[in-house]
């Protein structure tokens, strides 16, 4: 068994949206910053989780396909996160062109690993063992969520 075909297509298009919801929102970098009155994240800190995460889920990946025995991965957390504070300092289009290369290279990863890989696990500390295949549907589902986010707080500005 190898990665479903409709797992690739969702890796390869799903952040086309927030491309796409950018160029036809009237949006400057200041308003971008801006962060909604409940205190959550600005659409640009949204963008730069969806870059961030790039790497974040990449390496899990990894490590799940590398390692003999199930790997134990952390809990992510932005704020305890040393890369979280310099990813926020680059600018909005930046953390998208980033997303963007990195998410090319997790396709190109991905679709080179061998089919019995699919089925290796990995163990997060509240979701518990899970094989690569619903790593890659959490990935995917986590991701929305933010890309949801984004839509919600750019349609209000």
């Amino acid at each position: 068994m190898s990665l479903q075909e409709f797992q690739l297509l969702q890796l390869k298009s799903q952040l086309e949206g927030v491309r796409f919801l950018l160029s036809v929102t009237t949006t400057n970098q200041q308003d971008l910053m801006k962060r909604p009155p409940t205190g959550k994240w600005s659409p640009h800190e949204q963008i730069c989780h969806l870059a961030r995460v790039q790497d974040i889920f990449f390496a899990r990946f990894e490590k799940i396909i590398n390692e003999r025995i199930s790997p134990k991965l952390e809990r992510y957390s932005a704020e305890s996160d040393p890369e979280w504070n310099a990813i926020k300092q680059k600018s909005t289009q930046a953390s998208l062109e980033y997303a963007f290369m990195r998410r090319k290279e997790l396709i190109d990863y991905l679709s080179g690993i061998k089919p019995g890989d699919v089925r290796k696990k990995g163990i997060h500390p509240a979701l518990g063992e899970l094989t690569l295949e619903t790593w890659i549907e959490f990935f995917l589902a986590h991701e929305g969520f933010h890309i949801y986010r984004l839509i919600s707080l750019l349609q209000y500005r």
